[in-house]
C-alpha cells in the first residue's frame, strides 16, 4: 500500500487559513525567543485546539499535554510516550472497527518494527514514515530513561550529548523532520493560507539548532497527535457510512418480494 502523502488533509491536518497567533509566535521565535516561555505557549490556542477532545477521549485531565512542559525531562518523556501510545491504541481500534480488541491492542509494543503498533500503522497506511520515525526516536529515549533509575535527573540535552556522532546526527535529523535548515521549509502555500505542520517543523528546526530538545519534541508531538486524531475521526466517519450502507441494503432486501 502506498505511503500516505504529507499533503493528505483531515479535519485536524495541516492546512489553516487563519492562524495569526501562530504566525506571531513564529515571528517571536525568529527573533530569539527560543525558550520555554509560557506566555508564548498560552497564546497558542488554535494549533492544539484538538487536544481537549482527544484528552477527554483518552480519559486525561484537560490541559494534560500543555502541562507536560512543567515536568522534568524524565517525566516529560515517560508521560508523553504514554500519551502517544494511548492515542495509537485508540487509532488502531477505531481504524480496525474492533472495539473488543482494545485490551489486546493496548498490550502491543508501540515501536516494534515488525510486530509493534508502528508496523500496523505502516501496513494500514495510517501514519507516514516521518511521523513513525519521530515516534521511534521517542521510544528509544523512553526505553533508555525508564530502564535505569539513575536517569531520573538526566536532561534531554545531556542524553543527546551522550550519543556518538552518528546517533546524534540521526536523532537530530528525525527531530528536524529531515530538514537541514529552515530555508528548506515553506510555511505559506498561498496568500493567507499556511501549512501548520510545515510551520511546526520550521519551529522544530530552530529549536534543535538551539539544543532545545524538550520543546522540539513537544511541538513535534502536536503533528503526531493531530494526525492520529484526524485519522480517528475519519475512520469513525467511514465506519458509520459503512454501517448505514449495510442497514440500507438489509432494509432493501427485506422489501424485495421473495420468489
Amino acid at each position: 500500500m502506498p505511503e500516505e502523502s504529507s499533503q493528505d488533509v483531515t479535519q485536524y491536518d495541516n492546512i489553516s487559513k487563519d492562524i495569526p497567533a501562530e504566525v506571531n509566535l513564529l515571528h517571536d521565535f525568529s527573533h530569539g525567543l527560543l525558550s520555554e516561555d509560557k506566555s508564548l505557549i498560552e497564546n497558542f490556542p488554535k494549533l492544539d485546539s484538538f487536544l481537549t477532545p482527544l484528552e477527554s477521549e483518552l480519559g486525561l485531565p484537560k490541559a494534560f499535554f500543555r502541562g507536560l512542559l512543567d515536568e522534568n525531562d524524565w517525566s516529560f518523556v515517560i508521560k508523553l510516550h504514554s500519551l502517544i501510545e494511548s492515542a495509537a491504541t485508540r487509532l488502531l481500534v477505531v481504524a480496525l472497527g474492533k472495539p473488543e480488541l482494545e485490551e489486546i491492542i493496548s498490550r502491543i509494543e508501540l515501536s516494534g518494527k515488525t510486530t509493534g503498533k508502528l508496523a500496523f500503522f505502516k501496513s494500514l497506511n495510517l501514519l507516514d514514515s516521518e511521523s513513525r520515525g519521530f515516534i521511534q526516536k521517542l521510544s528509544e529515549v523512553r526505553n533508555k530513561l525508564v530502564h535505569d533509575v539513575s536517569n531520573v535527573s538526566i536532561t534531554l540535552k545531556e542524553y543527546v550529548e551522550s550519543l556518538d556522532d552518528s546517533e546524534k546526527k540521526g536523532f537530530n535529523t528525525v527531530l528536524k523532520w529531515k530538514h537541514k535548515n529552515i530555508n528548506e521549509i515553506d510555511i505559506q502555500q498561498n496568500e493567507g493560507i499556511h501549512d501548520v505542520h510545515a510551520w511546526i517543523k520550521f519551529t522544530c528546526v530552530m529549536l534543535i539548532d538551539k539544543s532545545q530538545y524538550k520543546l522540539a519534541i513537544w511541538y513535534g508531538s502536536i503533528i503526531i497527535l493531530r494526525k492520529m486524531y484526524g485519522k480517528v475521526l475519519n475512520s469513525r466517519a467511514e465506519n458509520t457510512k459503512k454501517e448505514i450502507g449495510e442497514q440500507l441494503i438489509s432494509l432493501i432486501e427485506e422489501r424485495i418480494p421473495k420468489n
